[in-house]
């Protein structure tokens, strides 16, 4: 993830955390129109924010049902679930634990716009992001002619090839900076 992706997805948080707040205050004050106003833009911004979670791992939240229900256990989006009007009583899920799981996210972005922040100079990082977009560009390749990229590229024989072009990549600067080095005498 880069600053920029690290910088609005914080910004989507923050956004969709408070007007889940105005939309609790609203709902609970028994006003209705501004309930349904504020319910409708974050329904407006759940998808976006759903991947901003993801990114961040926080994606999901886990029900389980009672013992007497059969103890189901299930894997349930976060903002669906902020979304939900009953989410307090229905799934004993308080308005503090909804806000703690925002406030969370929040600073897993502020370590990712941070950490994003600090390989914007750091040559390394630079370094081994080129040397990545160069391994994948045949699997990209692999992936305009209709097969699934990310299964071939995470498959073991794609693993295997990755490390083999990598360390080929690298064997042939060394080679060439050496030679350069040699000719230069």
């Amino acid at each position: 993830m880069n600053y920029l992706q690290a910088h609005w997805g914080l910004g989507r948080i923050v956004e969709f955390r408070n007007l889940y707040l105005r939309w609790a205050n609203a709902h609970t004050s028994q006003d209705s129109q501004a309930a349904w106003q504020i319910r409708k833009e974050l329904a407006r911004l759940a998808t976006a924010v759903q991947r901003d979670f993801d990114r961040a791992g926080m994606g999901y939240i886990v029900l389980i049902d009672p013992p007497a229900l059969g103890g189901r256990q299930q894997d349930v989006e976060f903002t669906f679930l902020a979304q939900d009007p009953q989410v307090t009583t229905r799934h004993n899920i308080s308005q503090q634990d909804m806000v703690l799981h925002f406030e969370r996210a929040v600073g897993e972005y502020l370590r990712l716009r941070r950490r994003a922040l600090w390989n914007l100079f750091n040559p390394f990082w630079w370094i081994r992001e080129i040397l990545a977009g160069i391994v994948s560009i045949p699997f990209y390749v692999i992936g305009l002619a209709g097969f699934d990229q990310k299964a071939i590229e995470s498959s073991p024989g794609g693993r295997f090839f990755k490390l083999l072009e990598g360390l080929a990549i690298i064997g042939g600067t060394v080679t060439a900076i050496v030679r350069l080095l040699l000719e230069r005498d």
